[in-house]
Parts: structure tokens; C-alpha cells; sequence
């Protein structure tokens, strides 16, 4: 009994951890009435919804197998956060190669 009881509360709290982590992973998201889509390139973006509350660029690293053991190759990643106003959540947006790449919910906006 007391197996069940502790499956059902970690299955609780694993599903309240997905429910309420503020870093969830979207397909898109809404600026007004475009949608913002995986694909979309950085002047679609713009044109949907103005410029970013604030840029970064970074490299995120992809281990490769090579002929003389695992390298690292650097994929450049400009990451865009938009703020859509309080009570909602910023949203971000990762560009690879100029186009979006993921699409994420960061902190709620107060």
C-alpha cells in the first residue's frame, strides 16, 4: 500500500514539475495575429512581431564522432526574448543559420 501511495505522489509531482516549469518548448507562438513558427527566418519574425526585447549570441556545441575520437563542433545561436506585455510570459526564440530553431516560454512578466 505504502508503493502506491508514494507512486502516485511522484507521478503528482512529476507532472506538476512539466506543468509549471517556465521553460517549456513550443512550435510557436502568437505575436497579435501571426503565428511565429519553427522555420520562420529572423526578417518573418520582425515583420510578425517588431524587434526583440533583447538579443544574445552563443555557441552551442555538437560532440561529433571523427577519425581520431569525439570534436566538438560550434553551432552559433543568436537567442531573441520577447516580452509581450504583464501577466504573460517572455517568449524566446533561437536562431540557427538565420532561421528559428526553438521556441520556448521564459519567466512570467510582472
Amino acid at each position: 500500500m505504502d508503493k502506491i501511495i508514494i507512486k502516485k505522489l511522484s507521478l503528482s509531482m512529476l507532472a506538476a514539475f512539466f506543468f509549471f516549469d517556465n521553460s517549456a518548448i513550443a512550435d510557436s507562438f502568437r505575436c497579435g495575429t501571426s503565428l511565429i513558427e519553427v522555420g520562420d527566418s529572423k526578417a518573418e519574425v520582425v515583420d510578425k512581431c517588431g524587434s526583440p526585447a533583447t538579443t544574445e549570441s552563443f555557441c552551442r556545441n555538437e560532440y561529433l564522432q571523427g577519425k581520431f575520437g569525439y570534436e566538438a563542433v560550434c553551432h552559433n545561436v543568436d537567442l531573441w526574448t520577447f516580452n509581450r506585455g504583464v501577466g504573460t510570459f517572455l517568449m524566446k526564440v533561437e536562431f540557427e543559420e538565420g532561421r528559428a530553431a526553438r521556441i520556448s516560454t521564459g519567466d512570467r512578466v510582472d
